[in-house]
């Protein structure tokens, strides 16, 4: 048996996918073919891949922010309070929070932080979205 013939063949058969999509048995796949089943396990090597690939991202989506809103320099930290917030909910949902944004292009950074507060978002991260409203507020890390 030819390793690399059957590597192409199969290949060949599945098509590569760069989206997730759902298979003919109602299987959600990408790539060649690859699974994503429930309790799947997914190699470190593979997930530092999905990370580095989604944090560049949101950089990406961080860069755009600011252009798009016309952000002041707001510092560092709250810079990483943004990115984080992009990394988690994207792009577009980040642009849902309005008030949020419009805060911090008046550099309202306690407006901003009850903003965040006030969203469907802090009920579903919990703790997280309390301690990035409070890196926000105060501009430091950790509080």
């Amino acid at each position: 048996m030819n390793e690399v013939a059957v590597k192409g063949w199969i290949k060949k058969h599945e098509g590569y996918r760069d989206k997730v999509h759902i298979d003919s048995q109602g299987v959600p796949i990408c790539g060649w073919g690859h699974a994503l089943l429930e309790n799947t396990v997914i190699p470190p090597e593979v997930a530092q891949i999905f990370f580095q690939l989604d944090f560049s991202q949101a950089k990406r989506d961080l860069k755009s922010v600011f252009e798009l809103y016309k952000l002041p320099n707001i510092g560092p930290t709250r810079k990483a309070v943004l990115l984080h917030m992009l990394f988690l909910l994207g792009l577009e949902k980040v642009g849902g929070f309005e008030k949020m944004l419009a805060a911090l292009q008046e550099e309202d950074f306690e407006k901003a932080a009850d903003e965040m507060l006030n969203s469907k978002w802090t009920k579903q991260a919990g703790e997280r979205a309390v301690e990035m409203a409070g890196m926000m507020r105060s501009g430091r890390i950790g509080t």
